[in-house]
């Protein structure tokens, strides 16, 4: 999945048990992103992607573009499984 930059829809404030990027990255947790037209899916550690500690997990629904079929309906969520 690419990253594409548009803005984020949740304000913080507002939502202040929102799991953030940087949650995930302190625990050592993965975030997941799904398309929902072809359901291809990345898992990778949440450090690896190009992302802002401060962004809302929720809010980063649709900002990731298929690597597969291109497609933009993209959710994301915490992978809170651990390998090793």
């Amino acid at each position: 999945m690419r990253l594409t930059l548009d803005p984020v829809t949740l304000d913080p404030a507002k939502h202040p048990t929102a799991v953030t990027v940087g949650r995930l990255v302190a625990t050592g947790y993965e975030l997941e992103v799904h398309c929902l037209k072809c359901a291809h899916y990345v898992s990778k550690p949440a450090a690896d992607w190009s992302l802002q500690p401060g962004d809302i997990v929720p809010a980063l629904d649709g900002r990731f573009r298929c690597t597969r079929c291109g497609s933009k309906e993209t959710t994301a969520r915490p992978n809170y499984y651990r390998q090793g």
